[in-house]
């Protein structure tokens, strides 16, 4: 694991660490940290990529539409006139 020094206030691994303290970090480095010289860079490993779902198939569940919500979406009236609107098409 990479060695940084810590360059302002921060919560890393569980601690409040303090400004100049020395620690090791295994993940992505942010501007608070400082890479310690003769330390390698941080770089993501493969065996810690996320995993994709074997069944990508399957739509995204949510809230089903009923007839009734298709009705109350359409605005149109009757004679193919939207809501509002006078046979002159001023509102």
């Amino acid at each position: 694991m990479p060695k940084y020094r810590v360059l302002a206030l921060s919560y890393i691994n569980n601690a409040l660490v303090q400004p100049g303290e020395v620690v090791e970090y295994d993940g992505k480095p942010g501007a608070n940290l400082e890479l310690m010289k003769g330390e390698k860079p941080w770089a993501p490993s493969a065996d810690k990529r996320t995993p994709t779902p074997a069944n990508d198939s399957k739509p995204p569940r949510g809230r089903r539409k009923n007839k009734a919500d298709d009705a109350s979406e359409d605005t149109e009236e009757p004679d193919g006139k939207s809501e509002g609107e006078s046979d002159d098409g001023v509102i």
